[in-house]
């Protein structure tokens, strides 16, 4: 009686790995650029937040309204305080707090409860001397449509700015 090999061969090894390889060279790649995306917005967020935060506790530390600059078309925010004359300190004598979004990451929406028009290329959020500002949120973009939003809340609420939600962009 003939005995019958069930064995795999050295060529259908090879085939498998090959078709193996295939498939990974082309899914890590994209599974990697969502990953760094989604790990560049989260990042951007944090910090984002914490200079909020940090406007808040300034204005309060001081007694001193500090100002929080979006520039929506250069991706860049910063902190600026009002003197006690009511003079606003020239933008190029910051606190030294200007930072710029990560790359590939973009001011998608400023939403402020007083802004009308939703088409500002700069906006400035104060906070008072008590740490409240105007209530809002900003809303952070990458390139590949995942979006999340920083809700802006008052110094006194102990979560602070927070974030609301995030998710992918929906196309209007």
């Amino acid at each position: 009686m003939p005995r019958v090999s069930r064995a795999t061969t050295l060529i259908e090894l090879l085939v498998v790995i090959v078709v193996l390889s295939i498939s990974a060279a082309i899914l890590f790649p994209r599974l990697h650029r969502s990953q760094t995306e989604s790990a560049r917005l989260t990042r951007s967020a944090n910090e984002l937040m914490q200079v909020i935060r940090h406007a808040q506790n300034l204005a309060i530390g001081t007694q001193t309204v500090h100002m929080l600059h979006l520039d929506l078309e250069a991706q860049v925010y910063w902190i600026s305080v009002r003197s006690f004359q009511g003079e606003d300190m020239p933008l190029d004598k910051g606190l030294g707090l200007r930072r710029t979004l990560s790359q590939g990451i973009f001011f998608a929406q400023v939403l402020r409860d007083d802004l009308q028009d939703t088409i500002e290329t700069q906006v400035t959020w104060p906070f008072d001397p008590e740490g409240r500002g105007i209530p809002g949120s900003v809303t952070l973009r990458g390139e590949q449509g995942q979006t999340l939003e920083i809700e802006v809340r008052d110094a006194l609420d102990l979560n602070g700015p927070c974030f609301v939600r995030g998710g992918e962009h929906e196309a209007i």
